[in-house]
């Protein structure tokens, strides 16, 4: 006699020929039964669904075998089905249409011994899954436990006949609309205390959300929460009103600085509200009911907010509530951590670093393809060039994740310059998601739901600081010290003398001493300096700007004033009298006033003679133009001046991001605390400069000659150094994370308190070099 197993087997063998027509089927009997089942479906691409269904059959059927494996894996299922809004009763009601798409595909093979076999293997997959869903024990029995007599009565009679009401549905139960209306209104007597703890839940639990209601009212705030929540139950019978409202709310709230991450932290702080006001009502069901109804309210916000329904169905679990790990039962469910999981990252990270170009590829493929509106932003953008500084940026991002002061002021600094690039805070959810849809499509079986976690966050944490770069959220500041109250007891009678009410003649001396005080404070030394530079500062601001014709005049009126002041037989007054001396002095004036016109002349000459020299190496005129701009304090950024002779020139401090000095001599040169961010140095002469302080990351310093040059504490995050010849030269203090250090020549190099890894120095020349913990390299 055949066991369960092999009838279940062989009957699924001849379904799999027509494997999508028969999930297709599934779904069209489901619908047609169970008509109030369909808006579960609502946003779901169902070719997908089918494929989901289809796959998750197989892998039931070929692990019947395997139960260690199955049972793992169906109860993973059942608490995943929990978080998109399934409830106990709907398993009936699947049970029921996959019997009947069982019998019309498998026709006259569909026999009682078929059934039965089907129904018992049904029975344990829901169990497990009713299991993954935390469902309380004495609750745990499977909607097809009804057959379990008939299933006895087919194995000891094959004869006898079963019916259709063999996968019997549950009485209906009271629908998810009348569990939160009826909740609801238990807590409106008490709903502006409900408000309040809301927010004490979420800022508690999720202090990160906090600074994005720094400049609120937050008693306003509490309000608005409220009139929300009546809003939305009150509307939950006109889905069609409620739908345009829920959009326009979502759409408010991107201007607000609203993330998809912080969806699931106000979800997780309204439950634990509910459960805290409802106390002996908190149960099951109605924590199942809200979880269903934020599901929908989210959804509808999203489409409001412009992210795209994918982000709430697919990619990131915690930006829409059926996916957000809200505790749903006695046994929690691991909520989104408020930590950051460096190691998770870093570990996960490594793995793609080896196909580090291609995954940037990928990424923009991915971005393009789901959101091609952004497309047009990078129109006369380099992608290869792109890719790389992707690529370069979230190596420096995961190699700074220990040190997080550094790492918070580069970020705010890169949201700076996407301001420039046209990035608008709408853009971040779509690159957040293609990030997470991308580490998906390298990490493969290594892309855990703790994987997803820490990434979430991490990119949470990200875009949080760069928003303040971007100046879209404040940086919080924190409040100043109070001095902290004594609250000793006296314990003399002089103590006690001093704690007892004042007389009417120590309120008059205390008031005179405070009073002194203010204005001591008020009138001190450097407050009164403060006030005068701050003087001199506008009068200098006026005579720049005013048109020179007004500024004669005023010196004019000024020197009357002044003569008449200081009386007719002063020396100044003299002075003054001959018509010479005010032509002078309105000369004197104009000169000055003209400065800023002659600079600005000289400044075009300048970039004009540094043009004009492209191609020939070695131009005084040019290396003088440049050294002039840079003590003008002009922006040299983008300077183009490859295979320039500029041995032993000033450009302190001088700005040279994504300079192309490629090829250029720099012997000897003073770049002390420039900024080369990006600069492209390849095959560069740098012997013997000073490179103290300056800003090399992301620089190309492929195949350059930096011997013997001074580097102490310069930034040289993810710069490229393969194949540099660096003997000799001062590294200590420097930071080298996420650099290219391949066959780099550092031959007796001081690498004291570097920031790199023994790791990344793996493949370098390192003879003689003194190493970062100080030891010498043998």
């Amino acid at each position: 006699m055949q066991s369960k197993i092999e009838i279940v087997e062989q009957s699924f063998e001849k379904i799999k020929l027509d494997a999508n027509e028969f999930a297709a089927s599934f779904y069209e009997n489901l619908f047609a039964q169970y008509p109030e089942v369909k808006p579960l479906f609502a946003n779901t691409d169902m070719e997908t669904q089918q494929k989901k269904l289809l796959n998750a059959l197989i892998l039931v059927v070929e692990n019947l075998r395997h139960p260690e494996v199955l049972k793992e894996v169906v109860q993973a299922l059942g608490s995943r089905h929990i978080n998109y809004g399934t409830l106990k009763q709907h398993y009936p009601l699947v049970g029921k249409a996959l019997l009947k798409t069982l019998k019309q595909y498998l026709g006259e093979y569909w026999t009682p011994e078929v059934k039965a076999a089907w129904i018992y293997a049904y029975r344990g997959v829901a169990k497990l899954m009713l299991q993954g869903a935390n469902y309380p024990p004495e609750k745990e029995r499977s909607p097809t436990d009804e057959t379990t007599e008939t299933e006895t009565k087919t194995q000891e009679n094959p004869h006898i006949k079963n019916t259709e009401t063999e996968v019997q549905a549950t009485p209906t139960p009271t629908s998810p609309i009348e569990l939160i209306e009826r909740s609801f209104e238990k807590i409106k007597p008490r709903g502006a205390e409900f408000a309040t703890s809301f927010y004490e839940n979420l800022f508690a639990a999720y202090p990160e959300a906090k600074p994005l209601f720094a400049n609120t009212d937050i008693q306003q705030q509490e309000k608005k929460l409220l009139n929300s929540l009546v809003l939305v139950v009150e509307s939950l019978r006109h889905p069609e009103v409620l739908a345009q409202v829920l959009r326009a709310l979502g759409a408010r709230h991107i201007n607000y600085g609203t993330l998809p991450q912080h969806y699931p932290l106000v979800g997780e702080a309204l439950l634990k509200t509910l459960e805290q006001y409802l106390q002996q009502d908190w149960n099951l069901e109605v924590k199942n009911a809200w979880v269903f109804a934020y599901e929908q309210i989210v959804q509808l916000m999203f489409e409001g907010a412009g992210y795209s329904p994918e982000t709430s169905n697919t990619e990131v679990e915690t930006t829409s509530p059926p996916k957000i790990e809200i505790n749903l039962e006695k046994a929690p469910v691991s909520k989104p951590s408020s930590k950051l999981q460096v190691e998770v990252i870093e570990n996960s990270f490594e793995k793609i670093k080896s196909r580090g170009a291609e995954f940037a590829a990928s990424f923009y493929e991915n971005l393009f393809a789901a959101y091609p509106e952004a497309k047009p932003l990078f129109a006369n953008t380099d992608m290869e060039n792109q890719q790389k500084k992707l690529l370069n940026s979230l190596v420096l991002v995961v190699e700074s994740l220990r040190n997080p002061e550094a790492l918070a002021e580069v970020l705010r600094a890169l949201g700076a310059r996407h301001v420039n690039y046209g990035t608008l805070k709408q853009h971040y959810p779509l690159v957040e998601k293609t990030i997470l849809k991308t580490l998906k499509q390298y990490l493969q079986e290594d892309w855990t739901p703790e994987v997803k976690k820490a990434w979430v966050y991490a990119l949470g944490q990200i875009t949080r600081f760069m928003f303040e770069g971007a100046g879209y959220i404040k940086t919080p500041t924190p409040p100043p010290k109070q001095v902290e109250e004594t609250t000793t007891k006296p314990t003399s009678e002089q103590e006690k003398k001093s704690l007892s009410p004042p007389t009417t003649r120590q309120k008059i001396t205390t008031k005179t001493k405070q009073k002194k005080e203010l204005s001591d404070k008020e009138y001190s030394t450097e407050e009164a300096i403060a006030k005068l530079k701050k003087l001199l500062t506008q009068i200098i601001n006026i005579f720049w700007e005013l048109p020179k014709i007004y500024v004669v005049i005023i010196a004019v009126i000024v020197a009357i004033i002044v003569v008449n002041l200081v009386g007719e037989d002063s020396i100044f007054a003299k002075t003054l009298a001959s018509a010479d001396t005010i032509s002078l002095i309105v000369a004197i004036i104009l000169f000055v006033k003209e400065i800023p016109d002659r600079k600005k002349e000289f400044h075009y000459q300048a970039w004009s003679v540094i043009d004009a020299a492209k191609g020939i190496k070695d131009s005084q005129a040019r290396f003088m133009a440049i050294q002039d701009l840079n003590k003008d304090n002009v922006s040299l950024r983008t300077l183009q001046a490859p295979g320039a002779y500029l041995a032993s020139i000033d450009l302190k401090k001088a700005n040279l991001n994504e300079a192309n000095l490629s090829e250029a001599c720099l012997d000897n040169a003073n770049l002390k605390q420039a900024n080369l961010s990006y600069a492209n140095l390849a095959n560069a002469k740098l012997s013997s400069s000073n490179l103290i302080d300056t800003n090399l990351s992301f620089s190309n310093l492929s195949n350059a000659n930096l011997s013997s040059a001074n580097l102490s504490n310069a930034n040289l995050v993810c710069a490229d150094l393969s194949n540099a010849n660096m003997s000799g030269v001062n590294l200590s203090g420097a930071t080298l994370s996420g650099a290219k250090i391949i066959e780099t020549y550092l031959v007796g190099a001081n690498l004291k308190d570097a920031k790199v890894s023994v790791a990344e120095l793996s493949n370098a020349y390192l003879k003689d070099a003194i190493m970062p913990d100080g030891s010498k390299h043998k």
